[in-house]
């Protein structure tokens, strides 16, 4: 009986190679369903001030709405740092729009290639994405 093994070449190695010059960061898509809330606009605005202060505190990476192909908004999707994806539960169960029963969705999403570039003007402190 003769086994048949894969067999090895230069490609393989490069392909390892290639794989591992990824530095992936973890990060968390949270999607969120508000669809079944009733409007409160007192709720809206503590969904806003939480997602101002955990902006500051450098747990949001992005958030936004998201769109169907018009205009009309089909949920909110944010991307948060968290070192584990209870962590990431955690903070997402703190948000009033989850505590009033909104239902989000958490899906760890490791980041493996992507680029940003700032512009800082010191005159007026501004900054901006490019």
């Amino acid at each position: 009986m003769t086994h048949s093994a894969t067999p090895y070449s230069a490609e393989d190695d490069a392909l390892e190679t290639l794989k591992k010059s990824f530095n992936r960061m973890t990060m968390y898509v949270v999607t969120l369903d508000t669809s079944a809330l009733d409007p409160d606009p007192v709720r809206l605005f503590s969904h806003l001030t939480w997602l101002k202060e955990q902006e500051a505190g450098g747990v949001i990476a992005f958030t936004g709405l998201r769109f169907d192909g018009g205009n009309r908004p089909v949920d909110g999707m944010t991307v948060l740092r968290a070192g584990s994806f209870q962590e990431a539960e955690r903070i997402v169960a703190s948000d009033p729009f989850v505590a009033a029963g909104a239902t989000a969705t958490i899906h760890r999403w490791d980041v493996a290639a992507g680029a940003m570039s700032f512009s800082v003007r010191l005159s007026d402190r501004s900054v901006g994405v490019i």
